[in-house]
């Protein structure tokens, strides 16, 4: 398991790239393959890049204002969208944090 996590993520990054440089070179009016691409980003990017921003910040934990205001504002949609899921699709997002907690903290 310790190496699925990061093999994944690498995947998923080299899939974006080959994705953005696909339709930029195209050039192409914005169409369904653009979307499609904007949604993968959204839909599973951005909710997969909160481990790695929630052990950031514990690893690396600062008093800095403006790290702490940059993290709280990245955060924001993410926490007001889990209060409205089902509670089966919260507990799967508290566990996939938990992965991403520094061997320190547990």
């Amino acid at each position: 398991m310790s190496i699925a996590l990061p093999a994944l993520a690498v995947a998923f990054a080299a899939f974006c790239v080959w994705r953005a440089i696909r339709l930029v070179n195209r050039r192409e009016r914005l169409g369904r393959r653009f979307w499609i691409t904007v949604a993968l980003v959204v839909l599973v990017g951005y909710p997969l890049s909160f481990g790695p921003v929630y052990w950031l910040d514990l690893s690396y934990h600062t008093d800095t204002r403006w790290i702490r205001d940059a993290i709280f504002l990245y955060r924001l949609p993410h926490d007001a969208v889990i209060e409205v899921l089902p509670q089966a699709i919260a507990d799967v997002d508290g566990a996939y944090m938990d992965l991403w907690i520094p061997a320190k903290f547990r």
